[in-house]
């Protein structure tokens, strides 16, 4: 697996570890939906916006994008400089907030996209909030 450790608080963030913690707890039928590798890359701000515009048509960095591959491969990219802001803004630690982000990532990989309905959104906002209670109880 291709990771990379995000290291903005004092402690170091194993995005292995993130992943594998949400994978434990996701539902049975929503992780056999996921792909069998799935690779986590940290980006820049501008990486982000490049890839934002490129591949949804939106402006500006975005704190995650997610890319399926088919079943045996997808990617979840996360902007760290626009998922810290996020967590400071939003008070929240930055471990809870990166495990979210990669969270949410994993659910598109799985297929299940938000912007579809505002009941796909308050399903995603439900399902989300479920599984981070458990990861953080």
């Amino acid at each position: 697996m291709s990771t990379r450790d995000v290291s903005k608080t004092s402690s170091k963030i194993s995005l292995d570890s993130i992943k594998n913690r949400i994978i434990r707890v996701l539902p049975r039928d929503l992780a056999k939906k996921l792909p069998t590798r799935i690779v986590i890359w940290v980006i820049s701000k501008r990486t982000s916006a490049t890839l934002n515009r490129r591949y949804r048509g939106g402006i500006g960095a975005t704190n995650v994008l997610s890319f399926f591959y088919g079943h045996e491969y997808g990617e979840i990219l996360i902007c760290s400089g626009i998922v810290s802001a996020e967590a400071q803004k939003n008070e929240l630690p930055l471990d809870y907030y990166m495990t979210w982000m990669m969270l949410h990532g994993m659910l598109h990989l799985i297929g299940i996209h938000h912007e579809e309905s505002s009941m796909t959104a308050a399903r995603v906002d439900r399902l989300e909030r479920r599984i981070l209670a458990k990861l953080f109880h």
